[in-house]
């Protein structure tokens, strides 16, 4: 079967999904794979879709309620916190406390509302 490459590679590319293109355009993810090699076009892995699908964003308040910054999901706040040698906790501490202080279960985390 003769496909449209250039329609493949352009309908991955809005959708950044294999899977949803290779649904979209009839066709085998291993075709929809080969064109995204031969366009160069980028593409999510369906862990990257689905944190992007089900994430939240977080919001980063002072401990006066001014909003500081927003981050795209928990995992991003975690890695900031981390990055800004706030905190080096392992085992998930810094995920815990982040979702706590959001769902209030916790006044604060790290210093922040």
């Amino acid at each position: 079967m003769l496909f449209n490459y250039d329609s493949i590679a352009k309908d991955l590319a809005k959708t950044h999904s294999i899977l949803q293109t290779s649904k979209n355009c009839n066709c085998t993810v291993d075709t929809v794979t080969k064109i995204a090699k031969a366009y160069s076009v980028s593409y999510l892995s369906s862990q990257e879709l689905n944190r992007e699908k089900y994430s939240k964003a977080i919001n980063q308040y002072d401990l006066n309620g001014t909003l500081l910054q927003t981050f795209s999901n928990k995992e991003a706040a975690e890695r900031w916190i981390r990055d800004n040698g706030i905190s080096n906790s392992k085992g998930g501490a810094i995920h815990t406390h982040i979702v706590e202080a959001c769902k209030g279960k916790r006044k604060t985390a790290y210093g922040y509302k």
